[in-house]
């Protein structure tokens, strides 16, 4: 059986909600390649006998533990005499670490006052781990049945910690191996996505599903354990690919790539290009096809036509056009995408016009009420949309809903 690993991690500023936790992550994801899961994280604060208490709690039940944070040269820094008062001894200096803690200071041009040097004290009898980044050192002790190692709690040195010494010392430890696939999916729900999966993983040695929501985004995790590397990514790709046939169209993509740079990719191949005419979303379509770097290889611009003024004179949408079907309509969409699309002679055109709320919805167009218009070399479209949530949500997943369109039909 892999190890029972647990994390600990100390800071009034956890506790407070000043600073989250994303060492646990970092922690799991590093570990993972190993066979090796995280069970469980503790948070505590800096009060010593805290400390100790959760430590004593831990070491009860855990085969190894993670404990970060506390070893800084504050007077809020107590980690290191808390494990000492677990173990019953006492602290003591380490000398090639004192040596390294004044060597960086200096060659740092900082002063080595006694508060720097009180990170070099460790309890007795542990191995000190040294760092080569921060100034404080990390240990390893046992403590009842557990091994725990000690390490800085900012993630960069935490990082380090586990890369040079916490994956080293568990490799012997380790289980087989994991791989893991997420697939990226806009436009269905997480209790439609669980269906369409369901059983997927049903009867296959070591496989598993995970749901995550990251809106607008639905995320799904196929994970596969096992003893030898080549059965188990063989098993990945067979689910995955069973996966795809399942979601369809719904999938972004399984590499990671966000769906703004799929887009960007597929229309650099294709030497194609995008513009866009936004209402109701204000620009947000083109923030998120210009946050991708590289993106100016295939979108050309685009206009933020809030008023109905700026759709009939940088458009070209005609007055008579919005006021028979209104400013949040197909046929003004339609339009708006053509008239982008002419302007900037793009390949293709993506425009959105909608009732993003509070205020603004009627019973014909509640708030949530949203047209996108797909103007291409074969003609132009419309879609409508009804979309739920607050005001931020409903231009989200607007923006999304016409780029997913989009690539859905560069796909097709």
């Amino acid at each position: 059986m892999p190890p029972n690993l647990e994390v600990l991690c100390t800071g009034d500023e956890l506790l407070g909600g000043a600073v989250s936790d994303t060492n646990t992550a970092m922690f799991a994801r590093l570990l993972a390649p190993l066979g090796l899961q995280v069970k469980r994280t503790t948070v505590v604060g800096d009060a010593q006998a805290d400390i100790a208490a959760a430590l004593r709690e831990l070491c009860a039940r855990a085969d190894v533990v993670l404990l970060c944070g506390g070893l800084g040269p504050t007077e809020d820094d107590r980690t290191a005499a808390a494990v000492a008062m677990v173990l019953g001894v006492p602290l003591t200096t380490d000398h090639e670490a004192l040596s390294r803690l004044e060597a960086r200071l200096t060659g740092l041009g900082r002063a080595v006052g006694p508060n720097n040097r009180r990170q070099a004290n460790v309890p007795q009898g542990c191995t000190v781990l040294q760092s080569e980044v921060g100034t404080a050192p990390g240990f390893l002790v046992r403590c009842g049945g557990a091994r725990v190692f000690v390490m800085p709690g900012v993630p960069a040195e935490a990082q380090w910690f586990v890369e040079h010494h916490v994956t080293a010392a568990l490799r012997e430890q380790s289980h087989g191996v994991v791989r893991k696939q997420t697939l990226r999916v806009v436009g269905l729900p997480e209790s439609a996505l669980d269906t369409l999966v369901a059983g997927l993983a049903d009867g296959v040695a070591g496989a598993s599903l995970h749901f995550r929501t990251v809106f607008p985004e639905n995320h799904l995790t196929i994970q596969v354990r096992g003893a030898v590397a080549a059965t188990v990514e063989d098993t990945l790709e067979r689910l995955v690919t069973h996966a795809h046939g399942r979601l369809g169209a719904a999938v972004v993509g399984d590499d990671g790539r966000s769906l703004p740079a799929v887009l960007r990719d597929i229309l650099k191949a294709r030497g194609q290009t995008l513009a866009a005419a936004e209402s109701c979303t204000g620009g947000l379509l083109q923030k998120l096809v210009t946050d991708e770097p590289g993106s100016s290889a295939v979108f050309l611009g685009g206009v933020v036509a809030y008023s109905n003024d700026v759709k009939t004179g940088l458009l070209g949408v005609p007055k008579a056009t919005w006021m028979e079907h209104g400013a949040v309509s197909a046929p003004v969409a339609a339009l708006m995408a053509t008239g982008i699309r002419e302007k900037l002679g793009a390949t293709h055109a993506l425009s959105i016009t909608g009732v993003a709320g509070p205020e603004g919805g009627t019973p014909q167009k509640p708030v949530g009420t949203v047209f996108v218009g797909l103007a291409g070399p074969h003609g132009v479209e419309t879609r409508a949309l009804l979309l739920h949530g607050d005001r931020e949500r409903i231009r989200m997943s607007a923006a999304m809903s016409a780029l997913m369109w989009l690539l859905q039909v560069l796909r097709a």
